[in-house]
Parts: C-alpha cells; structure tokens; sequence
C-alpha cells in the first residue's frame, strides 16, 4: 500500500505520516521526495519506505490505521508544487 505524488520542488522535501497520538513535532514517519529541479515529477511511496528520523523499521499496521493527515516539509526557499495526490481506496467525504 501508499501513495502516488505528482509535484515538482527546487529542493528537497519530504512527507510526514500524521497520526492523533503525536500530532505536532518532528518524531513522524517519514519519506523523502527529492528535489525535481522545478519539473514535475510523478513517484509512487509505499508506506513500506516511510521512516522515522534515524530510524529503520517501517510504520506498524496500528500507525497506519491510526493516520489522519500528511504534511509536506520543505526548506524555506524550496518551492513545492503538488499537482496530484492519489491515495488508492480513498474516497473524500465531500
């Protein structure tokens, strides 16, 4: 399971797996999205390659199921762009 993001970015960015237990901080799992150079881009993230800072083990099924949000990091003068996020299975409520 994941995602597929198509964006572009001028530097590194990453995305956060939000979860209600440690909604705020920097303690979230984690996937890179390398800098595109300001083309877009399409990849796909297995939740599989989502990491903690320092850490090697991928999220559990209960962090998963415990998900609510992800947030996009980027460096102050990055410049991100999403065109796309494409969560399969997902429908929104509105």
């Amino acid at each position: 399971d994941g995602l597929t993001i198509e964006y572009s970015s001028t530097g590194n960015t990453y995305l956060q797996l939000r979860t209600a237990a440690v909604p705020h901080g920097g303690d979230h799992f984690r996937a890179d999205l390398p800098s595109t150079d300001g083309q877009i881009k399409t990849i796909k993230l297995a939740y599989s390659t989502f990491r903690r800072p320092g850490g090697n083990t991928p999220p559990a099924n209960d962090v998963l199921g415990a998900m609510f949000s992800f947030t996009f990091v980027g460096g102050g003068s990055t410049k991100l762009t999403l065109r796309q996020v494409l969560i399969p299975g997902f429908v929104p409520p509105c």
